[in-house]
């Protein structure tokens, strides 16, 4: 992928709310707007701390406030329902395989079986739809500065929580959500779209992509 040169996998980095916070507060986003972000994403530095786990078993929330976020986004014609995925018992156990065998299994099958199961990841529909539009209200030195500073104040300190494909996602939302409050105010609908997505992932669920055989139907990796 686009950012995969920045970054060193694993480290013994510690999170800086501060690092992030000031980045933004120096490109000229206002205060408040800076406030309501670092709240937004506070539950996933908690993650990032060991403070809380990666992914919450769902609520009758889960699947209205995923589908309301995607279809904002999206539209409601990508974006007609959302299916969970369990990461815990994706599928049920035969009674023939052990606990310890069945977990193993679940490990080793699960994320590629989801990327196999898919039309587009979150990540290739946020590029599809929106990345050109951001990379040229950015530039590449703002560009280039967002991710280091998003990869140095917490993303690098997900990365081993996190399968790889997992993690793009959680990127790619963050990446978005950042880059257009740096944008500037003419684009603070787009920004609410996204703010209401990063929410949602910060809860933590994580949409996965769009089921291959069901255009519209969205996976979502849950505890």
């Amino acid at each position: 992928m686009w950012y995969f040169w920045l970054l060193e996998k694993g480290g013994e980095m510690a999170v800086n709310r501060q690092g992030l916070s000031d980045f933004l507060l120096q490109q000229g986003v206002p205060q408040d707007k800076v406030k309501n972000a670092m709240a937004l994403v506070e539950p996933l530095f908690l993650v990032a701390e060991g403070k809380r786990k990666i992914l919450l078993p769902p609520t009758e929330e889960t699947k209205p406030e995923v589908l309301a976020a995607l279809q904002g986004l999206f539209g409601q014609e990508q974006a007609r329902k959302v299916l969970l995925v369990s990461s815990s018992e994706p599928f049920a156990r035969p009674e023939w395989m052990t606990e310890e065998s069945y977990q193993k299994a679940v490990q080793a099958t699960l994320v590629n079986t989801l990327g196999a199961t898919l039309m587009n990841t979150l990540l290739d529909t946020l590029e599809d739809t929106l990345g050109d539009m951001l990379w040229v209200m950015l530039g590449a030195k703002l560009e280039d500065m967002l991710r280091v500073t998003l990869v140095n104040t917490l993303l690098n300190m997900l990365w081993g929580t996190l399968e790889d494909t997992l993690w793009d996602m959680l990127w790619g939302t963050l990446f978005f959500y950042f880059g257009f409050l740096l944008a500037g105010e003419e684009h603070e609908e787009r920004v609410a779209k996204l703010a209401a997505l990063t929410q949602v992932i910060a809860k933590v669920w994580l949409p996965f992509g769009v089921k291959s055989d069901e255009p519209g139907c969205w996976l979502v990796m849950v505890a």
